[in-house]
């Protein structure tokens, strides 16, 4: 994934590996690492292990779906883990994605289901971003059933990572390397 911040000045990209071999090892299955750089320069700013950011991030992102699609009187969440979910559950929800595009591409359940024709590509056509600008509707009912269904995208590991950052920097935690040799 691959993000740009023109308020940093900042660009990022994660690459993530799915390595099931790893489990045997007692190795985590799934890794990742994002480098941060300049825009301007392309200087690298910054090596992160990918798994903190991303949990904080998907959290993150959750916690804020959760603010703007729940019925206000709700007192229970459910959470769905990855691949879980079939074309009827989709179907039968109003699906909210962090990004259209990615979610069509990379989502397994929004691929298999479509896959199956349990659902059309309008169904996965509201972002998150529209519903927290105005710009579409949340929830339309107190009956509707509403599903955040987040892949993640590339500007939301930039932003977490360079908070990340900041602190590591206010706490003179990590290591600075000079890479322009």
């Amino acid at each position: 994934m691959a993000a740009l911040d023109t308020a940093t000045g900042r660009a990022g990209v994660k690459v993530l590996s799915d390595i099931p071999a790893n489990a045997a090892c007692g190795l985590p299955v799934q890794r990742s690492t994002i480098l941060v750089a300049s825009a301007r320069t392309g200087e690298c700013q910054a090596v992160l292990d990918g798994r903190r950011v991303t949990a904080v991030r998907t959290a993150a992102a959750s916690a804020v779906a959760t603010a703007h699609l729940a019925r206000p009187d709700s007192s229970v969440l459910g959470l769905v883990g990855a691949g879980t979910l079939d074309g009827g559950g989709l179907r039968r929800a109003r699906v909210v994605v962090d990004s259209v595009q990615t979610a069509l591409a990379k989502s397994g359940e929004v691929v298999l289901a479509l896959a199956e024709n349990a659902i059309v590509p309008d169904d996965v056509g509201t972002e998150l971003g529209a519903v927290i600008a105005g710009l579409a509707p949340g929830r339309t009912s107190v009956r509707e059933v509403t599903l955040f269904n987040s892949v993640g995208i590339g500007l939301q590991d930039l932003v977490t990572a360079d908070l990340l950052i900041a602190r590591a920097r206010a706490r003179n935690v990590g290591l600075d390397l000079d890479l322009s040799a």
